[in-house]
């Protein structure tokens, strides 16, 4: 039995169609992101608010495990970011595949040549300052905590 090929019609329609779902989960990757970081937000804010009932309290041990678990959380959600930057930089790579092959036009690879022209700070880069100032932040805290508790 002699195969079939396919025509380039329904080839085009096919790449067209994978373009368009790795352009969507693409989409659905930094959506889970914003998601993360506002949770990670909103976790932080709750130990800052904790950590300062407590300290007024003079429960100093309990800030000093609030510290920690903050900076625990502040590790996380860096991995966490640098994962996502990951994970989202190989679906471009291959949406800008599929443009360079199959697309008569490459908005994504177009975009990204324009956005690097820009000098400033990727989003990435910024985006992880706020857990690298957490767990500063947290650090100080706990060192001065243990130094208070041990006086």
């Amino acid at each position: 039995m002699k195969e079939e090929k396919p025509n380039s019609t329904a080839i085009s329609s096919t790449i067209l169609e994978l373009y368009k779902l790795h352009v969507e989960m693409a989409d659905r990757v930094s959506q889970r992101r914003a998601v993360a970081n506002n949770w990670f937000i909103t976790i932080n804010s709750s130990i800052f608010s904790l950590g300062s009932y407590i300290s007024i309290k003079g429960n100093l041990r309990e800030v000093a495990f609030l510290c920690f678990l903050g900076l625990c959380l502040a590790l996380i959600w860096r991995a966490l970011i640098r994962s996502y930057k990951k994970l989202n930089s190989a679906k471009f790579k291959v949406i800008n595949a599929i443009e360079k092959k199959h697309l008569p036009i490459k908005p994504y690879s177009d975009e990204y040549n324009h956005y690097k022209e820009d000098k400033r700070k990727d989003f990435t880069t910024v985006e992880k300052w706020i857990p690298t100032a957490l767990m500063i932040i947290y650090s100080l805290a706990f060192i001065y905590v243990v130094i208070t508790c041990s006086l």
